[in-house]
């Protein structure tokens, strides 16, 4: 990750922060679509999941690769499929997730900061 923050190209004489760039083109991608990811996501878990299952056959495993293969193509798209309708018909709950995290994450600093305030390295 940190490669890629600070992955730059000078085009013209300037420095761009071309990994930056990428990264909040995700990010704004991952807010406005917040079901898609998800469903895609967990689709290709179990898409690969299956997959790998199949191919682990012993003697039938490599006959079998490629109906495993598109499986598994099969359940992630599926899954992005259904993330997309989610999307469709909730709007704005990307928005609400993200409040939801940042309250969450920053209990959670709050919490490590008082246990831990007092711990240091050796």
């Amino acid at each position: 990750m940190h490669e890629i923050l600070t992955y730059t190209k000078k085009v013209a004489g300037r420095a761009f922060s071309v990994g930056k760039i990428v990264l909040i083109k995700i990010i704004e991608f991952v807010k406005a679509h917040p079901f898609l990811v998800l469903s895609a996501g967990i689709g290709a878990v179990v898409g690969g999941s299956i997959a790998g299952l199949l191919t682990s056959i012993p003697f039938l495993g490599q006959l079998l690769a490629p109906v495993a293969a598109m499986l598994g193509i099969t359940i992630t798209t599926i899954g992005a499929i259904v993330g997309h309708r989610l999307d469709k018909q909730f709007q704005g709950v990307g928005e609400d997730l993200m409040e939801i995290a940042q309250h969450f994450f920053a209990l959670l600093a709050d919490v490590f900061g008082c246990v831990f305030r007092d711990v240091t390295n050796s």
